[in-house]
């Protein structure tokens, strides 16, 4: 708890949420925002770790697989699906509240 970085963290989102309070900009809307942006950016750290661990200038020897790299293709589809879906159905709600 007394650690300059934890500090530093809740301090940004103590502020933040101070920010966004006194703009009037609703909690939900920058949830929805955090739910589209993690929908978007997990496939592509996914996909590009994916990359990355089978190149054999990077890790050598040491890359994947055909089984790691089939187990890596599920979980890429999986984030893929997860993030479309989180994404429908935000559109869908901004949609609704429109």
């Amino acid at each position: 708890m007394k650690h300059p970085g934890f500090r530093v963290t809740w301090m940004g989102v103590l502020a933040l949420g101070v920010l966004f309070t006194s703009l009037a900009i609703s909690p939900i809307e920058i949830i929805r925002f955090a739910q589209v942006a993690n929908g978007i950016a997990l496939p592509v750290a996914v996909g590009i770790l994916l990359w990355l661990m089978n190149l054999e200038a990077v890790l050598g020897v040491y890359r994947n697989w055909l089984f790691q790299n089939s187990n890596g293709g599920l979980i890429f589809v999986f984030t893929v699906v997860l993030g479309g879906r989180a994404l429908l159905q935000v559109l869908a709600a901004i949609q609704a509240a429109s």
